[in-house]
C-alpha cells in the first residue's frame, strides 16, 4: 500500500489527478532536486516508512504505557486529574498544548511515561578525525560507537527505583539535573530528533485529554504487558 502511494506521487505531478488533495512529504521529494537514485521507488517507500514508524509507532508506545502506569496508580492519576481540572475548569474543553506545557505534574508524568518506554534504539555515532576518550577507553577514529536507551533510563545509579513510575523525581528542577542529563529518548546534539516538539506536543494533548475527559480502567493488562 505504501509502495502504491509512492508510485502515484511519482507518477501523477498535477495535485488533481491524485487520490488525496493535499500535498505530503511524498509530493516534496518527488518535486526535489534529489539524484534519480535517491528518488527511487525502493528509496523513497524506505523513507515513507521511516517517517510513519516515527510519526506514529514511536509514540503510540510511551502513551500506552504511561496510561497504563497512571491507571495502575490511582494517586498519581488523582493528582493529574486535579491539575488538569484547576487548569482549566471547564471539563468539556479541548485542552490545548499552550496550556498544557506549563503544568509541573503533567510534565513529570510525561518524562516518566517516556523513560519507562523502554525503546531499544541505539543512537550511532562516529568520530571521523580524532580518537574518542571514554572512562579508561581510548576509542579510535572511525569507530562506530553507540548507547542503549534502554539500559540507559532504567539505569539504577542514575534514576532510583528505576524499574518504578515514579513522576515526582522530575519535580525538583535542582535534583533532577542529573536526570534530564541522562535523559535521550530524541537523541541530543546536531542529529537531535526533528520531530521531537511535535511528539512532546502530541504527549502532551493526548495524555491532558484523555485522562480529563474518560475515566478508564485496567482490563487484563499486567505488568508484564508492559
Amino acid at each position: 500500500a505504501m509502495k502504491d502511494q509512492v508510485i502515484e506521487a511519482f507518477q501523477s505531478p498535477e495535485s488533481s489527478e491524485k487520490s488525496y488533495p493535499h500535498c505530503t512529504i511524498l509530493d516534496a521529494l518527488s518535486d526535489s532536486n534529489l539524484s534519480p537514485e535517491e528518488k527511487s521507488i525502493g528509496r523513497t517507500t524506505e523513507e515513507a516508512m521511516v517517517v510513519i514508524g516515527a510519526g506514529v509507532e514511536a509514540l503510540a508506545n510511551p502513551i500506552a504505557i504511561t496510561i497504563f502506569e497512571l491507571l495502575k496508580n490511582p494517586s498519581e492519576l488523582a493528582k493529574l486529574k486535579e491539575e488538569l481540572n484547576a487548569a482549566n475548569p471547564d471539563t468539556s474543553a479541548f485542552l490545548q498544548y499552550a496550556e498544557l506545557q506549563h503544568l509541573p505534574y503533567l510534565n513529570a508524568i510525561v518524562l516518566e511515561g517516556m523513560r519507562l518506554a523502554k525503546e531499544n534504539g541505539r543512537f550511532p555515532r562516529i568520530n571521523p578525525e580524532s580518537p574518542t576518550r571514554y572512562q579508561d577507553y581510548e576509542i579510535p577514529p572511525g569507530t562506530i560507537m553507540s548507547i542503549s536507551l534502554k539500559d540507559l533510563h532504567l539505569n539504577e545509579k542514575i534514576f532510583k527505583d528505576a524499574q518504578g513510575f515514579r513522576p515526582e523525581r522530575w519535580l525538583d528542577p535542582i535534583a533532577s539535573k542529573g536526570l534530564h542529563r541522562n535523559f535521550l529518548p530524541f537523541s541530543r546534539g546536531p542529529r537531535v530528533c526533528l520531530g521531537r516538539h511535535l511528539a512532546m506536543a502530541e504527549f502532551f494533548v493526548c495524555i491532558g485529554n484523555l485522562v480529563r475527559r474518560f475515566d478508564m480502567q485496567l482490563r487484563g493488562t499486567t505488568q508484564q504487558g508492559r
